[in-house]
């Protein structure tokens, strides 16, 4: 091979790699942002009542994909939908993030096509595990163990409720603490067997 040669592959390797790069660093956020901004509202003033009775309220939200991307839900973020500060200052006290396994191409109410998945590309783009990449089960156990993480690393901010006598101990909490349950979207991370029920059950 020629100096020329070998210089130029060189290069095309060097631009491949910065690629691949950028797409790892920037691309989740950027994909991130897209499928899920911040609309930019004009809030009407809240009357004392009104701040008064929230404050009273037990606010619980049943759906929230934060765990599909890798954004650190303990900071506040100035994009997608929920973060541990923002449920903070919304006087939440129980949020159920949910573990997405599969998503169709162009999903819509009429028809989806179940050969298509929008979510293998979004863990291989933002580095899962390779076991994650062809596995459903495997995509639902990386989400669960990612939220046991953050409660663990939540100094009891969280609290991971798997059962009614979690479920108790949190509503004894001091306020501002926030109690996550796990669900999941559909049935396909059983990949067809009913064993993997306990298998996720065992997983929160």
């Amino acid at each position: 091979m020629t100096s020329k040669l070998k210089k130029t592959a060189l290069t095309l390797i060097i631009l491949v790699g910065l690629s691949l790069t950028s797409a790892r660093v920037f691309g989740p956020a950027i994909l991130e942002e897209k499928l899920n901004p911040l609309i930019d509202v004009d809030h009407s003033v809240i009357s004392d009542e009104a701040r008064t009775l929230h404050e009273k309220l037990t606010i619980m939200d049943w759906h929230a994909d934060s765990l599909l991307w890798n954004r650190d839900f303990l900071k506040l973020s100035d994009y997608g939908k929920v973060d541990l500060p923002r449920l903070q200052k919304g006087n939440f006290s129980l949020q159920m993030l949910t573990t997405v396994t599969k998503s169709p191409e162009g999903q819509n109410y009429v028809e989806n096509d179940a050969g298509s998945d929008t979510i293998t590309k979004a863990a291989i783009l933002q580095g899962w595990p390779i076991k994650t990449w062809d596995s459903l089960l495997e995509r639902a156990l990386y989400q669960s163990q990612k939220l046991s993480d953050f409660v663990a690393t939540s100094d009891g901010q969280l609290s991971f409720i798997t059962s009614t006598k979690d479920l108790s101990l949190h509503n004894q909490a001091s306020k501002g603490t926030i109690g996550v349950l796990l669900g999941t979207e559909g049935a396909h991370p059983l990949e067809g067997k009913l064993s993997n029920i306990d298998v996720m059950f065992d997983a929160g």
